[in-house]
């Protein structure tokens, strides 16, 4: 299930150009940027 979440026009925008510039669709960049948003935080602890 997916979470209900406001987001600004300006990241919503951000991901659409990021989609764009890599032919993916938006569900595609919203799963790639926030694997690589949950990877960056990672800590030892999580893993």
């Amino acid at each position: 299930m997916r979470p209900n979440i406001d987001l600004s026009h300006a990241t919503h925008g951000r991901v659409k150009d990021f989609a764009e510039e890599r032919d993916i669709t938006l569900t595609e960049a919203y799963e790639q940027l926030l694997n690589a948003g949950l990877d960056a935080v990672e800590t030892p602890d999580r893993e």
